[in-house]
C-alpha cells in the first residue's frame, strides 16, 4: 500500500493543476471530486489490508468496493468531460 500512495501523491499534483488550468469549471470540480474519491478508495482498501487478518469484516469489503467504484465512475465522468 506505501507504494499506491506514493504512485499516488506523485500523480495527484499534477491532476490537480491540469483542473485548475482547464477552462470549464465543470472539469475543475470533477478533478477535485475525483482526487478526493480516489484519496477515499485508498484509504478504505489501506484499512482494509491493515484489519487483516486480525479483525476482518465485511463491511470494511463493502467500504472498499464501494469506494473503489465511486472513484471509477467520477474518472469515467471526467473523461466524458473533457472529451466534449
Amino acid at each position: 500500500m506505501k507504494e499506491l500512495w506514493q504512485r499516488w501523491t506523485m500523480l495527484r499534483d499534477p491532476i490537480l493543476a491540469f483542473g485548475a488550468a482547464h477552462p470549464s469549471q465543470q472539469v475543475e470540480q470533477l478533478v477535485k471530486d475525483f482526487v478526493t474519491d480516489v484519496s477515499n478508495a485508498l484509504t478504505s482498501t489501506n484499512w482494509l489490508v491493515h484489519d487483516l487478518p486480525e479483525s476482518w469484516s465485511t463491511e470494511s469489503l463493502e467500504t472498499a468496493k464501494k469506494d473503489h467504484a465511486v472513484a471509477r465512475r467520477r474518472a469515467d465522468e471526467l473523461l466524458a468531460e473533457m472529451r466534449r
